[in-house]
């Protein structure tokens, strides 16, 4: 499964997290 990094702005700051690709094409 690929992986891939993507950058959240939570409470104002920007937080990588990590995400499964299947959940990022939700998005």
């Amino acid at each position: 499964q690929l992986k891939v990094k993507v950058l959240v702005n939570i409470f104002g700051r920007e937080t990588p997290v990590e995400l499964e690709f299947a959940q990022v094409a939700k998005l």
